[in-house]
């Protein structure tokens, strides 16, 4: 997944590091200090750039102006970025990877690059020893690892239309389904109905899909916000959504840590808009994962995957 050049980052050297996502694009620039730590001298964003949604000549072009706008407060982006580091959604169909690759070389703007799916940074960045689990769950979700060997394995991340278990989209769909049965009789009354009707913008219920037609799938997504809410606020029907997600995203877990974990303790990354807002999902899925048998070492939060990005150019 890297394209292979000498590897002579001088304490100093301005390093790029990309996230490339479907909903956005965001970049950090920063350097090693002569102690070897990174440091982050600049941030910045654009608009997305999955390469199995857009062609990869527009992925670069997002990827550019996040870079120009990082480095905008140093004086503007250098004409030659000598090291940078791309972790792109959709990177793993050979493809469109291959395609964005041609695009990156044809630029004349990198020396030294490395192009890679938006979950290998967490555990370059996001362990002490780049090895581990890493969930995400934001709009999808999906499981990555990698051992002290440096074998690695993936569980889910197959879509919102027929996967992405324990993602924001999924519950999000969950608390929906759950409103309409409440309403028709055939569930449980919830207190979803309103707060959907609230978050809907539209109290009768009957008109909320040619609405949510319209809506992308990361708006949809962010509804599960206002599931969680209703679930810590005491609704059962919420509440049992919640522990579904929670054991969805534990079973990722489980899954990765017996195929390839199973005998020791495993650090564990979680990071997504789910994840990273909801504190009682996390510690629902860790108890849930432990249950199972999992043995955690420690968990960390990332809250900016973009960050760890950088770490790729060690």
């Amino acid at each position: 997944m890297t394209r292979t050049t000498k590897q002579t980052d001088s304490a100093g050297s301005l390093l790029v590091g990309v996230d490339g996502g479907g909903t956005k694009t965001e970049a950090v620039v920063g350097r090693r200090t002569a102690t070897g730590e990174l440091e982050i001298l600049g941030s910045g964003s654009a608009g997305p750039a999955n390469l199995q949604t857009f062609s990869a000549e527009h992925a670069w072009e997002q990827c550019l102006l996040a870079v120009d706008r990082a480095c905008a407060g140093l004086g503007g982006t250098p004409e030659r970025m000598e090291a940078a580091a791309f972790a792109m959604a959709g990177e793993g169909s050979p493809p469109h990877r291959q395609a964005f690759v041609n695009v990156l070389e044809g630029s004349g703007r990198l020396g030294r690059f490395v192009v890679t799916h938006d979950a290998r940074p967490l555990i370059a960045g996001g362990t002490p020893n780049d090895s581990g689990i890493a969930l995400i769950s934001g709009t999808g979700s999906f499981a990555f690892c990698r051992t002290e060997q440096g074998l690695e394995d993936r569980c889910g991340g197959w879509g919102y239309l027929y996967g992405d278990e324990g993602s924001g989209y999924a519950l999000a769909i969950a608390g929906l389904r759950a409103a309409v049965l409440a309403a028709d009789g055939r569930g449980e009354s919830t207190e979803l109905v309103a707060a959907l009707a609230d978050r809907i913008g539209e109290p009768d219920i009957r008109r909320w899909l040619s609405g949510l037609r319209q809506w992308p799938p990361e708006k949809v997504a962010a509804v599960a916000g206002v599931v969680c809410r209703v679930a810590f606020d005491g609704d059962p029907v919420a509440d049992s959504l919640v522990d579904r997600t929670a054991e969805e995203l534990a079973r990722h877990l489980i899954t990765l840590w017996r195929r390839r974990f199973a005998d020791r303790g495993v650090h564990i990354v979680l990071t997504g808009g789910l994840l990273v807002a909801e504190e009682p999902i996390r510690r629902r899925l860790m108890t849930e994962f432990a249950r199972l048998g999992g043995s955690c070492t420690d968990f960390r939060v990332v809250e900016r995957p973009v960050e760890t990005v950088l770490h790729l150019l060690s």
